[in-house]
């Protein structure tokens, strides 16, 4: 059976849905596509800008705080239509 035991995103209902994670990064500046590092990863979006708001207070951010980012990501989820994840039995 293809994706089985994987969150599709078709159809889903509350005890399938896969669990969400938030990619905190910081970009070095406007000007370098791709140039910065990740700073954490966090269960909660707020847990996240809670993050942004203590490194503000240091760690040379508080040069470029508005270059913080957080995306959302969902574990085991199969986004590619048609794709399998190579977990088929």
């Amino acid at each position: 059976m293809p994706n089985a035991g994987l969150a599709t995103g078709h159809g889903m209902d509350a005890s399938t849905r896969a669990m969400k994670v938030y990619l905190l990064s910081h970009r070095a500046n406007d000007l370098v596509p791709g140039g910065g590092e990740i700073v954490g990863i966090f269960t909660t979006a707020e847990k996240a800008r809670q993050a942004i708001a203590a490194f503000k207070q240091g760690w040379g951010f508080q040069v470029s705080p508005e270059l913080f980012e957080i995306d959302g990501y969902e574990l085991d989820l199969d986004t590619l239509p048609g794709a399998r994840c190579g977990n088929e039995n």
